[in-house]
């Protein structure tokens, strides 16, 4: 994995006092505090998915017509990619398109293909050289290309540890604020997630040398600190 040039994190944090007393526990008190903590770092895993879309006047010359032209997108991307990633067939259908017409039934106009494939790359400056010789070879329908991280345990762990802090900080708070002292913890829960960036392309966009901007990813983490309080 690589590692992340100093990250930037920001934090939230949500506040609660909560007092409990049951019949078990006559005795017992909490005080509760949440917070929020987002961590920036660079990706290092592209995904793209790449289409091939035809019509044609029956379902065997479509289907013909876009393995044909399938075939010749595949290639030219192994060519670029290398062993710098993979593919999988994400998506395959053919059925029949119609003409709308207004106040008339619609009128069938042939069939339609579409075989998409989902290209995972694993050397970020190859993007723009894939998007480049997939449409210069017949891909017509490029789905989405997004950037993430192979593995994004090292930020999660940074902003579940600054959630935590945060949140503890606040419990703690709130225990010396109403003159409570701090018995121990009594329950912690978290939670996590990466926002991968998604840049926009249609066909028409790509040129013969697409710019890619790979941006920056969060990962967030959420902690809720229970500590358990005595008068």
């Amino acid at each position: 994995m690589r590692s992340f040039a100093a990250p930037f994190a920001r934090s939230t944090i949500l506040i609660a006092f909560v007092l409990t007393a049951s019949a078990q526990q006559p005795e017992k008190h909490v005080v509760r505090a949440s917070a929020e903590a987002s961590v920036t770092g660079n990706p290092d895993q592209a995904s793209l998915t790449i289409g091939v879309r035809n019509q044609a006047a029956t379902a065997k010359a479509v289907a013909d017509q876009n393995a044909v032209q399938t075939a010749q997108v595949l290639r030219s991307v192994k060519a670029v990619l290398g062993s710098n990633g993979r593919l999988q067939t994400s998506g395959y259908s053919i059925g029949p398109y119609f003409e709308q017409r207004n106040n008339l039934p619609h009128l069938l106009n042939g069939f339609e293909a579409n075989n998409s494939v989902q290209v995972i790359v694993d050397d970020l400056s190859v993007v723009g050289a894939l998007l480049d010789a997939a449409t210069a070879n017949g891909a017509n329908n490029i789905v989405g290309v997004s950037f993430g991280l192979k593995d994004d345990s090292a930020l999660r762990l940074q902003a579940l540890a600054e959630a935590n802090g945060k949140a503890r900080a606040a419990a703690e708070a709130i225990a010396q604020a109403l003159n409570l002292k701090v018995a121990g913890v009594a329950s912690a829960e978290s939670g996590y997630g990466t926002s991968p960036v998604r840049p926009y392309f249609t066909a028409q966009m790509l040129t013969s040398s697409t710019p890619i901007e790979t941006g920056t990813l969060n990962v967030t983490a959420s902690v809720t600190v229970t500590l358990e309080v005595n008068p």
